[in-house]
């Protein structure tokens, strides 16, 4: 696969995420560690030793199957043909790299936003923004290629 200046920008789009993410992880605990907001969207500083919805897992099972994960779904992602595709699978790894981050350091993640009753970061928001996104982009192709 050639690299293009389109690579090379997604990369550093990538990147900026994972820095804006840590960075916000890192006042939370350290800065800003009190709850502030409103009574569905706040600021709310937590840390989460487990998976997804607080499901509990051992931290270094986590950091151990993140890159075969990862790897799979680079492989289902890289048949996708929409440009689309190269910027989703981007930011579910961007988000997946601030996350494992997190466990290599915490043994854990550090949540700071809490919408309704979920806390979250915004590595997870560009998890599932990634995910469901590859998903739509899958059936729409094949969706368009059935046709």
């Amino acid at each position: 696969m050639r690299v293009t200046k389109h690579h090379m920008f997604g990369l550093s789009i990538g990147g900026v995420f994972v820095l804006l993410d840590q960075g916000l992880k890192y006042a939370s605990f350290t800065l800003w560690n009190s709850p502030v907001g409103w009574q569905h969207v706040a600021w709310t500083p937590f840390f989460n030793p487990g998976i997804a919805f607080g499901i509990p897992l051992v931290w270094w099972v986590q950091l151990l199957f993140t890159p075969l994960l990862l790897w799979g779904i680079y492989r289902w992602a890289k048949r996708l043909t929409s440009p689309l595709s190269f910027y989703l699978t981007l930011a579910l790894f961007a988000g997946a790299v601030s996350n494992a981050i997190d466990r290599a350091w915490t043994k854990g993640t550090i949540d700071y936003l809490r919408v309704g009753t979920a806390v979250l970061n915004l590595a997870d928001i560009l998890v599932v923004i990634g995910i469901l996104g590859l998903i739509a982009v899958e059936w729409w192709e094949k969706r368009t290629t059935s046709h």
